[in-house]
């Protein structure tokens, strides 16, 4: 009988081994299907003259490395930005962002073709990144695939940095899950430092410990994660305060994105203000979270209070004024960790899709002065129709696909 259940667990183990394996395998696959996609426009001719081949292949990696002027040696923030330099188009990230890509630049070097070693070492940075979010679903018991096996993994994996905090936030989230709320909220404070998106996430967590009575848990989880976002601000913020800023400057005053609803109401002759944008923003969030989380628990009580990051974020994306393509990498970890079914993935994934060919055709057409905004609003509003779905499913929902998930593996 011993012998029969040490088998047994070694096969467990074996499979449970094995199952990791194949989801790095498809992470890997996907990532660098995308990866190996985005290299045509990563070169000198593509980036400084757009020359050569360029089918749906941009990528912000390649671009970045000369609009944040990181073919020197310029530390960001502490020196200025070239004078010819747009205003805010220099120093345009947060802190880890902005040091990852000036580190980035220091590896690839000035070798060979800069564009191109630049990307390829980024690639390499946001591989590791996908693949230990693959491990943290994976160690939670998640449905990885619908991360390891996303489109929008090869089509935004390397659109921009956002593969970084998506990483740093999966890694907080196991912690969290396991008891461990300081160590949660540093990694979400550093998370933080690099988008928004780890903030969020911080504000639901906390959320869950306030519902089930942990205070202090609470309290710890939010300190540590001010912590460490202070920790890698507060320097930058002192030393060179206008280069620093630029980032919260700029997304102040930015209108809506061609990717947003609101500048499809605004194409549609509904535009509004950029304040009341902001504003409207803010209390679409917080109202259709409060909705869906209302209707979840009145379908299944008992749902952990941290999987109102689901709703927040969802809801956070499909209001807002700036909608950057790469947003959909936020929520896949959610889906793979809560998504009630498949079939509204399937439909959002088609919508990312979908918005991904429309916005380059119609920023090229834009190039060339030939451009109508009407595929691409429907793209738009079609991709906010798929995560609307997604939100509704999730609510009515009598219960998470396996239950909640607590389990470590």
């Amino acid at each position: 009988m011993a012998e029969r259940r040490r088998g047994s667990a070694k096969a467990s183990r074996r499979a449970v081994t094995g199952h990791l394996v194949g989801m790095l395998a498809l992470t890997t696959l996907v990532f660098g299907v995308g990866a190996v996609q985005k290299a045509a426009c990563a070169n000198e001719a593509w980036v400084e003259r757009r020359e050569g081949p360029g089918f749906q292949c941009y990528s912000d990696v390649a671009d970045l490395r000369r609009t944040e002027q990181l073919l020197g040696g310029r530390l960001p923030y502490l020196e200025p930005c070239a004078p010819s330099a747009p205003a805010g188009s220099c120093d345009e990230y947060p802190v880890l962002t902005m040091y990852l890509m000036r580190a980035s630049a220091w590896v690839a070097g000035t070798g060979g073709d800069p564009y191109t070693r630049f990307y390829w070492v980024n690639a390499a940075l946001l591989l590791v990144c996908a693949l230990v979010t693959t491990r943290q679903l994976e160690r939670l018991g998640a449905a990885t695939a619908l991360f390891a096996g996303a489109p929008i993994l090869a089509v935004h994996g390397t659109t921009n940095w956002d593969l970084v905090p998506v990483a740093l936030t999966a890694v907080a989230t196991a912690r969290f899950l396991t008891g461990r709320a300081t160590a949660a909220g540093a990694w979400l404070g550093v998370g933080a430092a690099a988008k928004v998106y780890p903030g969020i996430a911080s504000v639901a967590f906390a959320l869950d410990r306030l519902r089930s009575g942990r205070r202090a848990d609470a309290a710890r989880l939010l300190v540590a994660s001010a912590i460490a976002w202070l920790a890698l601000n507060l320097p930058f913020a002192l030393a060179a305060p206008e280069g620093w800023s630029v980032f919260f400057r700029s997304n102040a005053t930015r209108p809506a994105e061609y990717d947003t609803l609101w500048r499809v109401a605004c194409e549609l002759g509904a535009c509004a203000p950029t304040g009341v944008v902001a504003l409207g923003s803010v209390v679409l969030t917080v109202a259709g979270t409060w909705w869906a989380w209302t209707v979840r628990l009145r379908h299944a009580p008992s749902t952990p209070g941290w999987t109102i990051a689901f709703p927040l974020l969802v809801l956070f994306v499909l209001t807002s004024k700036v909608w950057s393509p790469q947003y959909g990498l936020w929520l896949l970890p959610l889906f793979a960790l809560l998504a009630p079914s498949f079939r509204p993935w399937l439909a959002w994934q088609t919508g990312e899709v979908l918005v991904y060919l429309a916005r380059f055709a119609f920023f090229e057409e834009l190039a060339a002065g030939t451009a109508s905004y009407a595929s691409f609003g429907i793209a738009v509003v079609l991709r906010a129709g798929a995560l609307a779905w997604c939100l509704v499913a999730w609510a009515r929902a009598t219960a998470d696909r396996r239950g909640p998930v607590l389990s470590v593996r």
